[in-house]
């Protein structure tokens, strides 16, 4: 009996050993892949760089970067759809990733498809970190899509959760100002867009001279 416990434990350890080693050769092939979609990506080679990602994922799909280059090569193609299926493949095995989310609802937001972006910023924000130095990207990209579709209060809302994470994005006064207006806040509009103005948004300066007195 004994002699064949060691026996099996030898075995056992051997197998072992064999998936270790395949699995490592394995991700060094996706990691080769990888590279080489990156270089094509690089020298605007979009469409074969999206093949080199492509069997990158089939080979190791523990990767997030592969699904992200994939992503940026079918948006250099302005393909939207292909990056949403690189987007939504990631998904399956990075479900709690919000920068997932937040591309999808960018793409989404770029496609006027305003309900859609918010669902997906709406999932980013539940799984971001609060570490995250992105996290005001959130929160302002989810208050444009409810600029865009008039849903003010809700928009000038976001903007204002943008800023609590980073006073300093004076983008978020700028388009607050403009939720501010319609929402008959006007002095309140007028006040942002002054402090959009005065570090670098000439648009700002535009709603000033139309709009305040």
């Amino acid at each position: 009996m004994k002699v064949f416990i060691l026996i099996f434990f030898i075995l056992a350890r051997t197998t072992y050993s064999q998936d270790v080693e395949e699995l490592y050769q394995t991700q060094k092939e996706a990691g080769t892949l990888n590279n080489k979609g990156y270089t094509l990506l690089e020298n605007g080679q979009y469409s074969k760089a999206i093949l080199q990602f492509q069997e990158a994922i089939e080979l190791d799909n523990s990767q997030i970067i592969y699904f992200y280059n994939l992503a940026d090569a079918c948006l250099k193609l302005e393909d939207n759809n292909c990056a949403l299926e690189a987007y939504t493949n990631a998904k399956q095995y990075h479900p709690e990733e919000a920068d997932l989310y937040m591309f999808t609802g960018d793409v989404y937001q770029n496609q006027n498809k305003l309900k859609e972006a918010i669902s997906e910023y709406n999932k980013a924000i539940h799984f971001v970190k609060d570490d995250n130095p992105q996290k005001y990207l959130l929160f302002f990209n989810r208050g444009n899509s409810y600029l865009k579709l008039k849903k003010y209060k809700e928009a000038a809302q976001n903007y204002t959760k943008a800023l609590k994470e980073f006073p300093e994005f004076y983008g978020a006064y700028a388009n607050r100002g403009i939720a501010y207006y319609y929402l008959k806040r006007k002095a309140e509009a007028c006040n942002d867009w002054i402090k959009a103005s005065e570090n670098g948004f000439t648009t700002a300066k535009q709603y000033m001279s139309n709009y305040c007195d």
